[in-house]
């Protein structure tokens, strides 16, 4: 029995490593929303971490990869500097543009409430990471 009990933390043990450095919601509070399935929001090509401002400057259009070919995004909330930005499409605003051009290196940023509509009309929840400018 002891071994069992072993066996059974060991393995929730590493289920847990596994999947808390993924940025998965584990607050879902809505049960009816479908999770993601690995859909991933990208910016500028990239998955979070290091962004140039260079890269920034040049998109202005939400990525999404991880799932089926011609998804998109329809919801998004972007938070710059305790300020919110939220968006009813894979296009950013003009507000969140003209704020996300104004960051400097060392800033952070980073999307939640992210969801977007697959090519056979079912919706997703949509993961993101955190992004740094370098």
């Amino acid at each position: 029995m002891k071994k069992k009990i072993n066996m059974l933390c060991l393995s929730l043990g590493l289920t847990l490593v596994f999947l808390i450095p993924t940025g998965v919601n584990f607050s879902m509070t809505n049960p009816s929303i479908e999770k993601s399935g690995g859909a991933y929001l990208t910016l500028a090509g990239k998955f979070g971490g290091n962004i140039s401002l260079a890269e920034l400057n040049a998109t202005c259009k939400l990525g999404i990869e991880g799932c089926a070919k011609g998804s998109k995004i329809f919801q998004y909330s972007l938070y710059i500097n305790n300020k919110v930005y939220k968006g009813n499409s894979h296009s950013l605003s003009d507000d969140a543009i003209a704020h996300l051009q104004k960051l400097e290196k060392g800033d952070e940023f980073h999307f939640s409430r992210i969801r977007a509509k697959l090519p056979e009309g079912r919706n997703v929840d949509v993961l993101a990471r955190k992004f740094t400018v370098v």
